[in-house]
């Protein structure tokens, strides 16, 4: 067994940028079609999705994923340096 004593912050939060950008798009693509669908149910009117929506919604993803990554990050270090980090198995 080996433990995980201490991650590096910036890795992790670069990690979850990236990760969060790619939901982002994912969530954002989502909620547009259901909201071009509920439009069509609204007397015609279209309250569809913009694209600033999108944009929004990736950007904001982005910045969210980057800082709960270096946060969370931050707080297993503390917490492994005291109780003792995550043990995992590797496979050769």
């Amino acid at each position: 067994m080996k433990e995980i004593k201490k991650i590096d912050v910036l890795s992790i939060a670069k990690m979850s940028a990236v990760l969060g950008g790619v939901f982002g798009i994912l969530n954002g693509l989502f909620f547009s079609s259901m909201m071009g669908g509920l439009g069509g149910m609204m007397g015609g009117v279209n309250y569809g999705f913009s694209i600033g929506g999108l944009v929004t919604i990736i950007i904001s993803s982005i910045i969210g994923g980057f800082i709960g990554g270096a946060a969370g990050a931050f707080i297993y270090n503390l917490v492994a340096s005291s109780i003792g980090g995550i043990k995992i198995e590797l496979g050769e």
